[in-house]
């Protein structure tokens, strides 16, 4: 998670329809928007090395020690 409210997570699905149930659930949090499959990743069948990157709502997750904002 960086300061700049914004998430990137990395990692390896082991097929298509892995990778899709994962960017489906990080869609169902309330606190994440902007949530982007490089459509490279998609194309993928499986063995998928994977980057998504998101928005997070600061004004629901506060990033930093209390009081920063």
């Amino acid at each position: 998670i960086e300061r700049s409210a914004s998430l990137r997570v990395d990692g390896r699905a082991p097929e298509r329809e892995d990778l899709l149930a994962f960017r489906d659930a990080l869609q169902a949090l309330p606190h994440l928007s902007e949530i982007v499959v490089p459509f490279a990743n998609l194309l993928l069948r499986e063995r998928i090395d994977f980057s998504i990157e998101a928005h997070i709502d600061r004004t629901t997750i506060p990033i930093g020690p209390p009081g920063d904002t």
